[in-house]
């Protein structure tokens, strides 16, 4: 809420230094005049319509990252999902790390479980011939 009456305070003080230029009197001189001279020609169907002033047809740039709210929460939100997708790479390495040294853990068991048992059958053959 606060932002919103910050970007609202701005605006009314642009609006007011643009009131002093010299742009927006002209303006305003013309707006007058067409107004009075439609007037005295009485009840045309057809009135052309004033051009806005130079300053009025530029687009205005607007920087959002003057207001340091906005790149506050920018810079946050992407960092944070900077961090979040580099936690989530690390669980997975890490997962699949885990799981790569169960398996070769697991493959040498059953390695030296085999050896074993060939061990023992050859043993077991050895003695009953």
């Amino acid at each position: 809420m606060d932002a919103a009456e910050q970007d609202r305070e701005r605006y009314l003080k642009e609006l007011e230094a643009y009131k002093q230029t010299d742009a927006y009197k002209v303006y305003t001189k013309k707006q007058r005049e067409h107004k009075h001279s439609k007037a005295s020609q009485g009840n045309k169907t057809h009135t052309e319509a004033l051009p806005l002033p130079k300053a009025a047809r530029e687009p205005k740039v607007i920087d959002y990252f003057k207001n340091s709210y906005l790149l506050k929460t920018f810079l946050l939100y992407k960092f944070r999902k900077m961090f979040l997708v580099r936690s989530r790479m690390l669980l997975v390495l890490t997962y699949l790390y885990s799981l790569k040294t169960f398996w070769t853990t697991t493959k040498v068991i059953f390695i030296n479980l085999q050896k074993t048992l060939n061990a023992n059958d050859e043993c077991m053959n050895s003695t009953r011939d």
